[in-house]
Formats: C-alpha cells, structure tokens, sequence
C-alpha cells in the first residue's frame, strides 16, 4: 500500500498525501492492537499447567480491555477533529471548589 501510494504521490496533492499516510498509521494501529489479548491467552495457558499468581490473573482479566482502550486513544490523538476537542477540554479551567456531577 506504501509503495503505491509513493508511486501515485506526484497525480495526488500534498494534503490528500498526508491524509493517506495517517490513514494507513492509524489503521496499522488499529491492527496491532488485538496482539495484546494474545498476552491473556498466554497467561490462561500457563495457568492450565499449574502456573498460578495473583498478577497473572489480572494481566488474564485485562488483557481483552486493551484493545478497546488503545483503538479510543489512537482515534483521539491521531484525528485531527478529535485531537482539537481534546485540547479543547484542557483549556478549560476549572475553580478549585467546583463538582463535576453526573446526571441523574
């Protein structure tokens, strides 16, 4: 995909480049991401061999999480449109006594 995009880069514009470029990092991303459920298959092998600990059973019970949580923050820090409302969101300055509440 590199390779044909760098073929065709001079019959495309500088800003469609660099959209294809983030595109295929994100998406490299997004792919790699489900590698680290392999570290709780791993870790529920072990187990069945008799190995037993405490951490092995978290990292077992976290493993499937990561995913999710690494897809979300690839989004957020790679789109520009979410990218801005995150740094939106550190821009606004709370009082020392203000509650954030949730709705009820």
């Amino acid at each position: 995909v590199l390779r044909e995009l760098r073929f065709r880069a001079s019959t495309i514009s500088e800003k469609k480049m660099k959209m294809h470029m983030l595109l295929i990092k994100i998406l490299t991303l997004h792919a790699a991401s489900p590698l680290f459920v392999t570290f709780g298959i791993i870790g529920m092998v072990a187990m069945i061999f008799g190995y037993h600990h405490p951490e092995l059973k978290t990292i077992i019970f976290m493993a499937p999480s990561f995913p999710t949580v690494i897809n979300q923050a690839v989004s957020l820090w790679f789109l520009k449109p979410y990218q801005a409302f995150v740094q939106d969101l550190k821009k606004i300055d709370l009082p020392n006594n203000a509650q954030i509440r949730a709705f009820a």
